[in-house]
């Protein structure tokens, strides 16, 4: 385990187990145990996570060759076509 994680579970056990018994509540291993989970979970919610593609599964992601490949693909399906010049006088 990582001691700093666990000098924090105890630190806040010590003072959590202090303010309860000057209360004149009873401390019990139920809450050590409620102490550990909240600490585990600060330090999940701290640990930086990789960022969520925004690139939906098989699509391209914008930056790459692929994704450029794929702009280039979808502008050329999407640019109009040549108008036709008008013909001159009357048909």
């Amino acid at each position: 385990m990582d001691p700093h994680k666990e000098h924090a579970q105890q630190t806040l056990i010590h003072y959590f187990k202090e303010v309860w018994r000057k209360a004149g509540l009873k401390w019990g291993s139920d809450n050590d145990a409620e102490v550990r989970g909240i600490v585990d979970d600060l330090v999940l919610a701290a640990t930086p996570k990789p960022p969520v593609s925004k690139v939906p599964p098989g699509m391209a992601a914008p930056g790459t060759v692929m994704g450029a490949a794929a702009a280039i693909a979808a502008n050329s399906r999407t640019a109009a076509a040549p108008v036709p010049p008008k013909p001159k006088g009357k048909l």
